[in-house]
């Protein structure tokens, strides 16, 4: 992860989690933008650029909800997320496998 984005998302603070899961959603930067003004959250075109890019991944990775669709999930649902690198951590594990981030 590039320093602009860990910038950016500790800026959001409270609001990562929901300005994520919607830069999922959307197609473009200016969507993202007008999506964020409604929620009091500032974000510049290259911001939401980036967020947008980092929430839909490269070109040849699925998204984690995608993911879980064309594999069929697991029992337990949905493995605990980093909230500092993003990658998915063993059942069980009270800090990230990648990173050392408390989960």
């Amino acid at each position: 992860m590039n320093a602009g984005i860990e910038a950016l998302l500790a800026r959001l603070g409270a609001k990562r989690e929901e300005m994520l899961e919607r830069a999922g959603q959307c197609q473009t930067a200016t969507e993202l933008v007008v999506w964020a003004e409604r929620f009091n959250v500032k974000l510049t075109q290259e911001e939401a650029g980036e967020l947008l890019q980092f929430a839909h991944g490269s070109e040849d990775e699925l998204p984690d909800s995608e993911l879980g669709r064309v594999s069929g999930g697991t029992a337990f649902g949905k493995p605990p997320m980093c909230p500092k690198c993003r990658k998915l951590s063993p059942y069980g594990s009270s800090t990230c496998q990648h990173c050392g981030e408390p989960l």
